[in-house]
Parts: structure tokens; sequence; C-alpha cells
């Protein structure tokens, strides 16, 4: 017979060990592979009676993922405690997250590629491909029905849809294969969720006129202030054009209008250029300030790009805070990447294979990697909120334009760090991430 002590230490690890998990058992989900990996093929799922329960006692904080089967939502509040105990030791794994909305895309006729996006408290699935054809469908995410809802058609079919949100609106681009084509018309529109109503756009000047020949394909996007800055190239690459990121066109979307003429476009590239960087694969202003009667500014965004450990070969992201006019040229810049996501909270070894930037307040942002890690099954998702802020001699200085950047520029902003989480999901390729709270 055990002794008093022993059935008191028994009885005490057992209401701890309880606690800990929050009186909750996980449901697996899929086959497990192995007994090796059934800690990775392991999932918390909330049911509604847990939603509504201490889990969702707290202001709910909710991370979208999306590929093109499951759109998932992950509360980040059930993590805090976690994260905690990730930071205090490195040799923990990633722990899963707890999952308060799952939708399986493939159940429905769901088109494919559509595209996530938020406005206020409300997520968006918009265009993507039909049966044929692209698609004119939106569907408005209902989180605890865990259902999607039609909502207002787009204008015209969108295949493979490129979204840019900006104040609250979402300007949509119709793609296909990297080529923007002369089809259904308007190919370039807005919606406008606060009347649920889509607006014709003009068309972009850079349209592809022959899918055989040269043509020019879009790159990226990035928006500063009230502009879209789409990078395009040309394919097939031309001998007298060696470099890829060579076209820029900039839309306006207080005047509605391709804003070519008022900026100087050739100024902007070589801002870029002349620091020693390309033009951004992604990126978005976060925030800004007024100095000597102009607006400057800050420019957040990142960069891919590939390395080798061993004889493996993996995708790494870099980020980036610039300082750039009104009219997008670039004064300064500080690499923000270990501010960002510290090395002791990211796996050995990962892969990232997307990349995300989302603005949640003047000077504030969100971050999200999605990949894999060597030896860790299942997908790792990485996130980091923070905030930015100025030095004093940025904002107090009559013209920026002129600063001495060669002497400054490593100091002109501070990262403060607000909150990290790194997790694990299951059989989900991040197309898209949104953080709802």
């Amino acid at each position: 017979m055990a002794s008093d002590s022993t059935k008191k230490w028994e009885r005490s690890y057992k209401e701890r060990k309880k606690e800990k998990r929050g009186q909750r058992k996980p449901r697996l989900i899929g086959e497990m592979a192995s007994n090796s990996t059934k800690k990775w093929e392991r999932a918390y799922i909330a049911d509604d009676g847990e939603s509504s329960g201490a889990a969702a006692a707290a202001a709910a904080v909710t991370l979208y993922i999306m590929d093109e089967s499951r759109l998932i939502g992950v509360d980040l509040n059930a993590l805090d405690e976690k994260m905690k105990q990730l930071a205090e030791s490195a040799a923990e794994d990633p722990p899963y997250a707890l999952i308060t909305c799952d939708i399986d895309l493939e159940e429905k006729p769901y088109p494919l590629n559509s595209v996530l996006m938020k406005h206020s408290s409300k997520i968006f699935l918009v265009g993507g491909e039909g049966e044929y054809d692209g698609s004119r469908d939106v569907f408005e995410v209902e989180p605890r029905e865990r259902k999607l809802i039609p909502s207002s058609e787009m204008i015209a079919l969108k295949s493979k849809p490129m979204v840019v949100t900006i104040e609250g609106s979402a300007y949509v681009f119709g793609i296909e294969y990297g080529c923007f084509r002369r089809g259904d018309s308007p190919s370039f529109e807005v919606f406008h969720p606060d009347s649920n109503k889509w607006e014709a756009l003009p068309d972009p000047p850079f349209y592809c006129t022959d899918i055989h020949g040269i043509s020019e394909v879009l790159d990226s996007t990035f928006v500063i202030g009230s502009r879209i800055f789409v990078v395009t190239s040309f394919y097939p690459p031309r001998p007298s054009r060696p470099s890829r990121l060579e076209g820029l066109h900039v839309f306006n979307v207080k005047s509605k209008e391709w804003d070519e003429k008022a900026v100087n476009l050739s100024s902007v590239k070589e801002s870029f250029v002349k620091a020693g960087l390309k033009l951004p694969v992604h990126g978005r202003s976060v925030g800004g300030f007024d100095s000597g009667g102009k607006r400057y500014h800050v420019f957040i965004f990142n960069y891919y790009f590939f390395f080798t450990d061993g004889f493996n070969r993996a995708c790494k992201w870099n980020f980036y805070a610039a300082i750039v006019t009104g009219t997008g040229t670039l004064l300064c810049y500080q690499d923000i990447t270990g501010a960002v996501f510290p090395s002791h909270m990211i796996p050995a070894r990962y892969d990232a294979y997307t990349s995300h930037i989302q603005v949640l307040g003047n000077l504030s942002v969100c971050t999200t990697m999605y990949g894999r890690a060597v030896d860790l099954p299942g997908g790792i998702v990485c996130v980091s909120m923070f905030s930015l802020r100025l030095a004093k001699q940025l904002r107090n200085h009559p013209d920026p334009a002129r600063m001495n950047w060669t002497s400054s520029h490593t100091k002109f902003l501070d990262v403060v760090p607000t909150k990290y989480y790194v997790f694990s999901v299951n059989r989900v390729c991040m197309a898209r991430s949104v953080l709802l709270s």
C-alpha cells in the first residue's frame, strides 16, 4: 500500500495536470502515422460549449489561416500561458493551437484560390476559380456557426484575384498566371463593405495583350499612404532588360485614377537601387508624421531569400522598416528581423513558405510566417505583434529628407514587442492570414 504522502502527491499531480489541460480532451484529426508522430497529429478543437466558456472569456483574438481546402480560426489568447513556458525553455516544442473555427472548403463547390479580406469585425472570402473560369463570389465567414454566407457578388469574374485593402475597402485585380488579361470588364474594382457594394475602377495600364508574346506580368504590390504600387516584369525577359523587377505603376485610391504622372516612378525605383534593395515583395505603410509641411510614412516591407543548411535548401524572410516620402521615395531603412522574430522563438531549421504584414493601428503591426521545421511534423505558424517608436531627432527635424542618414539611419526607430506566438497546425498551407481582434 502506498503511504499517505504518496497518495497525496499523486492526487495533487493529477489535479495540476487536469488544470494545465483546461479540462479539455484532445480530439485527434486524421490518421496516426506512428507512435513517434502521435503528439504532432493532435489539435485542440473547441466545441460550441467550450468556445462560449472560459476559453472565450477574454476578448477574442483569432488568426484565420486558409489554404485551398481548409479555413481555420486559431484562438491566440489560449496560447498565452504556453508562450511563457516556451520562452523559458527553448527545448519545448511549439504547442498545438485551439481551433475555434474549422470550415471544409471542399465540402461545397467553393471557388479555389480565394483571398481572405478583413473589414471591421468581419472576414470575407473574395473571388477565386470556379469550375471552368473565374468567380464573382464573395462569402462572409460566420465563425460561430462555422460556415460561409454568400455576400454581394463582384461585377465581373476574377480568377486568382489579388486583393489590397486600404481604409476599409478592398481593391481587387483579376489576374491569370500572373498576367493581367483583357477579359470580363471591369478587371479592377473595389468593394465597400459598409454599403455591401462593388464599384468599377479604371483598367490597369499594363494588360497582357498577347499571352504567347512578350507581356508585362505582375510581381508584387505594396501600399504607401493612399497609393497602391504595382511591381511588374516582362516575360519572357529581353536582353535589353536584364532586370526582372522593372515595371512600376501606381493607383491613387482617393482620386480613383492611375497616378502615373503625379509620381516620379523612376525616382522611386532609383531610391531602392541606391540602397542596395529590390522593390518590395510586399509592404505597407503603418503610420507617419508631418515635418516641414510634408508627409512622411513609416513603411514595413519584407524580402525572401533561399539558403542552404547542410543538405537542405530553405526559405527565410527578412523584415525591414523604412522612412519614405508621400510619393514612395526611400530615404532610409533598418533591418528589424531580429526584433520582430527573436531567434529563440523560431524553431531550428525553419523553412518559411509565406509571410504577411497587417496593420493593427498607427505604428502597430502584426506579422505572420507559415512554414515547416525539420523533425517537426505539421505546419509551424509564427506570429509577432509589435509597435514602432520613432527617434526624437527624426520627429523634430525640419526636413527629414535632408538628414545625414549614413550616421543615423540605424537609430531612427525602435521596435517594441507586444506578443509572440509560435504554434503548430495540421494540414494547412497558409495562403492568407488575418488577425481578428
